[in-house]
């Protein structure tokens, strides 16, 4: 077992994997890790991460674009596409906009 450090300005997003969580870092980098979503949350909340659905955390400074509609949609650094969840959308949209 590694335990392996990076800086949090790394962290692009963590998604919900089918036993564990993936971590999605700059440079094309993807690690796992068997902590929950919730145990990422709750550690990373005060560095501007949120989580955006049942299965996502975003770094938001990582956000690139929004495409509105339901809840819409940010469009990460890594070009990924992520669904903002209707329930998620206003504090998303508020947080990003004081980026």
């Amino acid at each position: 077992k590694q335990t392996i450090f990076v800086e949090i300005k790394e962290i692009i997003r963590f998604e919900l994997d089918e036993t564990s969580t993936a971590i999605y870092l700059t440079g094309n980098r993807v690690h796992h890790s068997p902590k929950s979503l919730k145990d990422f949350e709750e550690m990373l909340y005060e560095y501007n991460f949120l989580r955006v659905n049942v299965s996502s955390i975003i770094n938001l400074s990582h956000v690139k674009a929004y495409i509105n509609g339901g809840g819409g949609f940010a469009i990460m650094s890594d070009d990924s596409k992520i669904e903002i969840s209707r329930r998620r959308k206003n504090e998303f949209l508020t947080k990003t906009a004081n980026i």
